[in-house]
């Protein structure tokens, strides 16, 4: 395997040979291995990279038939790689940073609220359950869900429990594929929330001083 040229290489990587396909995983794999310094998270990114070379653009082009020169494929990889390698450490990095805002935007009902702190928490979930009622599906399950882990309504300590339990929901695996993940999740639920406080400011008048931003929506 060691005597197969670049060309040769290429040509049985998108024929589909095993062995071909073995060299350019430990390939990538070494790459990602020396640049991390984990051989854990260097097994976790070259199934993304190598998933990645396998998907198409919006072309239709396979990712792996960009190689302009075939003599040169192992320098292709090797840029492939490390492009991928710095997209996949900042989605890392954003859901680390999510994770914390989404957090640190958690509140909670008050253990013992008096009657007029509770007449006021209910009136307001009312209206947000009300407007959540109106949304399509799966927005709609998302922001049910969402809001009753901000009012503390279940046992779900952070929002990676939280979507634990959301992707096996029927309505979310109807609209969402299998590849569903947190960071998929974030996005939809940063774009819910902003469509549920478009329809929060549009069911309150300006009068009552609009909806409050404390709990994150939107």
């Amino acid at each position: 395997m060691k005597d197969l040229s670049e060309r040769k290489w290429y040509e049985e990587c998108l024929d589909g040979k095993n062995a071909a396909w073995k060299r350019l995983r430990d390939f990538v794999f070494r790459l990602l291995r020396y640049k991390l310094r984990s051989e854990q998270r260097a097994e976790e990114f070259c199934q993304q990279i190598l998933l990645q070379l396998l998907e198409r653009d919006r072309s239709g082009v396979l990712n792996l038939t960009k190689c302009r020169d075939p003599n040169r494929f192992s320098s292709f990889l090797r840029a492939f790689t490390f492009s991928h390698m710095i997209d996949l450490i900042r989605a890392d990095d954003r859901r680390t940073r999510g994770q914390r805002d989404f957090d640190a935007k958690t509140i909670r009902l008050p253990r013992n609220p008096g009657p007029e702190a509770r007449a006021e928490l209910v009136e307001e979930l009312n209206l947000r359950f009300a407007a959540i009622s109106r949304v399509s599906e799966p927005c709609r399950t998302i922001l049910r869900q969402d809001l009753q882990f901000r009012s503390g309504l279940t046992d779900f300590q952070s929002y990676g429990e939280l979507f634990e339990s959301i992707r096996t929901l029927e309505a979310v695996k109807t609209h969402r594929k299998e590849s569903y993940n947190l960071d998929k999740f974030y996005v939809d639920l940063h774009r819910c929330r902003k469509y549920l406080m478009r329809q929060l400011q549009k069911a309150v008048k300006p009068q009552t001083g609009g909806v409050a931003n404390d709990c994150g929506v939107g």
